[in-house]
């Protein structure tokens, strides 16, 4: 029975050239991905616009009011989602929301939105938007810095999503109790 050859020392096996060519491929995919990678857009404004979107949250913290209130708008072509409008309130210690009027899902009569939003909520989604490279239009609020408009452009299997701040107002003492 004979065995396989034996290589003899300093000689080329049959490795060493398959090695060779998959070094060389792992170098030429590396660097065609280097040139041909869709690269970020210098001029899409993304650092601006994370650095208003700090300032505004930094505005924001110095003017909070301690009891608020605002209604949420959303329009989005998203499955399972409810787009109805709501109302947040904030106090110290306790947010809370709810439809003007009960919706029924499924069903099941919701009086609360199931995943209301708040505004930390919106600086958050923009930031976390804007890391995954989707392009974010942004409008604040003047005098609190607020986001007030947010338009979130369609991407990758994700469907566009426009959030209104509206009716935002400050809750004296006695509308509290």
């Amino acid at each position: 029975m004979r065995r396989g050859r034996r290589q003899r020392p300093g000689g080329i096996g049959v490795t060493t050239p398959i090695a060779v060519v998959l070094l060389l491929l792992f170098v030429f995919l590396s660097v065609a991905w280097f040139y041909l990678a869709p690269a970020r857009d210098a001029d899409s404004g993304e650092d601006e616009i994370l650095a208003e979107l700090d300032r505004q949250q930094s505005l924001w913290v110095l003017r909070r009011p301690p009891a608020f209130e605002y209604r949420v708008l959303r329009r989005c072509d998203c499955p399972r989602t409810i787009t109805e409008p709501y109302v947040v309130r904030v106090e110290p210690g306790r947010r809370s929301a709810r439809f003007r009027d009960p919706l029924v899902v499924a069903g099941e009569e919701l009086d609360e939105p199931p995943e209301p939003l708040s505004i930390d909520d919106l600086f958050a989604r923009t930031r976390a938007e804007l890391a995954a490279g989707r392009r974010v239009e942004v409008e604040y609020d003047a005098r609190y810095a607020y986001p007030a408009r947010l338009r979130f452009a369609a991407g990758a299997g994700v469907p566009a999503l426009d959030v209104d701040v509206r009716d935002f107002r400050v809750l004296d003492e006695a509308a509290r109790r």
